[in-house]
């Protein structure tokens, strides 16, 4: 579930500045910083979760939890967040 929420936030603040918007955050900054120049919105996304200080070392320490975030980023992209949130609820 925690994979399936960041991977929803990190949609967010793609989309939120893709669209020329500001994110509510005083890290708007550091966000548009992050995504700017990356080929691929899971590239964005990676940056994205490289911000020690909302992150720390997530990206680099767990393997296998930065994979269930990218599935679920993945899944987010191709179906929508009400069609991930149904698939994870579906799972209990």
């Amino acid at each position: 579930a925690l994979a399936t929420l960041i991977a929803g936030w990190l949609h967010y603040v793609i989309n939120t500045l893709s669209q020329g918007q500001s994110v509510a955050d005083p890290l708007n900054d550091t966000f548009n910083a992050a995504i700017k120049n990356k080929n691929t919105r899971w590239e964005q996304a990676l940056s994205l979760l490289q911000i020690n200080s909302i992150f720390g070392t997530l990206a680099g320490d767990n393997a296998d939890f930065l994979n269930d975030i990218q599935q679920a980023f993945n899944h987010i992209e191709l179906h929508g967040v009400t069609a991930t949130i149904h698939r994870l609820s579906s799972k209990g």
